[in-house]
């Protein structure tokens, strides 16, 4: 009878795992609540290589602004839009414009009124490993048509046809079973414990490790395409003068597109990758970023960062491969001095303003 109870109680507990496999809103709830562990807590860089120096205990506490951020004012007559990747993550509660507008690109294009009584204000940020990915030809377009667009040209979408059974699998079940599955079974403190058993027996006695680059003194890690030259991603991969070239006419025809729907003030930030600055070693760095900014076809005004960051690299988390709080404020001063800054003071068009290399301010 006992093992009988044990076997039901195990399909239970199968099933029940399963369940919350399938319905990704029963995971994000436990989540929440602490019943499922964050697969990236400690980092997403330690949650692929599973090497116990790159694991960050606080992780958490180290990544996220403060309310000591928020502004003490706001700006009246400022409106504020900001089109980034995962490094400008930041709720717009923390910028001091009187409206705060964030497109996450790739997260779906955003509908807007641009207020013509209103000054504007404009900035794209962009990480430096998709500048070859993403603005050599059409993908430009994630940062104009597919980020900010003109509400009054917007079309409803027409429904699309679907079967009772389809439309039920699709919004109640969702997609990567096996992915939720993994990380509910294998990411928890005791099976990431034997991760790190394994990942440091492969570094220690074969010099191996698994889903990223490790620098020359094995004490910091990158993602692989930021250093394998193969890529486009590569900081180290080599690139021609028309790549060049190209990556600078896509940027304007986004800096076109954006003046069109309106706005005056156009800036562009370019972020350096992790392996740019911590291990500009690894490889015959190509400074793409330099050679962009300086184009002398660039027509937004552009707010160089790559010599600060340089200077700080401990503005990177150690376990991930994003800044880190320090990082974020660094952004958030940047563009809270261009909302605080007089028009007239930022309106040359294709030019490097000269802000303070740890504030943003003048």
């Amino acid at each position: 009878m006992r093992s009988f109870a044990l076997r039901w109680i195990g399909i239970g507990i199968v099933s029940l795992i399963v369940l919350v496999g399938f319905i990704p809103s029963w995971e994000r709830a436990l989540a929440r609540r602490g019943w499922i562990a964050d697969q990236y807590r400690f980092g997403d860089l330690y949650n692929m290589t599973n090497i116990a120096r790159f694991k960050e205990h606080t992780f958490k506490e180290t990544d996220q602004l403060d309310s000591t951020d928020l502004p003490a004012v706001k700006e009246a007559g400022v409106h504020l839009y900001t089109i980034g990747d995962s490094f400008t993550d930041i709720d717009t509660a923390f910028y001091p414009a009187e409206k705060n507008v964030h497109v996450w690109i790739g997260n779906g294009r955003q509908a807007i009124k641009l207020d013509s009584t209103k000054r504007n204000v404009l900035v794209i940020q962009i990480i430096e490993r998709v500048l070859q990915e993403r603005f050599r030809d059409h993908s430009w377009q994630l940062y104009a048509t597919n980020a900010l667009v003109d509400s009054s040209r917007i079309k409803p979408p027409a429904p699309k046809p679907t079967t009772w059974v389809g439309n039920l699998l699709n919004t109640r079940f969702g997609s990567d079973l096996n992915s939720r599955l993994e990380f509910m079974l294998f990411n928890n403190n005791i099976a990431l414990k034997a991760k790190e058993l394994k990942a440091g027996f492969m570094l220690d006695w074969f010099d191996r490790t698994a889903g990223a680059r490790l620098s020359a003194n094995k004490q910091h890690a990158f993602y692989d395409a930021e250093t394998d030259t193969t890529q486009q991603l590569s900081s180290f991969r080599h690139i021609r003068e028309q790549d060049i070239d190209a990556v600078v006419k896509h940027l304007n025809y986004v800096t076109d597109y954006y003046r069109k729907l309106g706005f005056q003030e156009i800036y562009l930030t370019l972020i350096p990758n992790k392996s740019t600055v911590l291990a500009p070693t690894l490889g015959v760095y190509n400074h793409q970023i330099e050679r962009i900014e300086r184009h002398p076809d660039l027509q937004p005004t552009v707010i160089s960062t790559i010599n600060t960051i340089r200077q700080h690299p401990d503005w990177y988390h150690l376990g991930d491969g994003h800044w880190n709080k320090q990082g974020r404020r660094y952004w958030l001063g940047i563009v809270n001095n261009l909302v605080r800054t007089p028009t007239c003071l930022m309106a040359d068009r294709g030019t490097t303003t000269g802000l303070d290399k740890q504030t943003g301010r003048q």
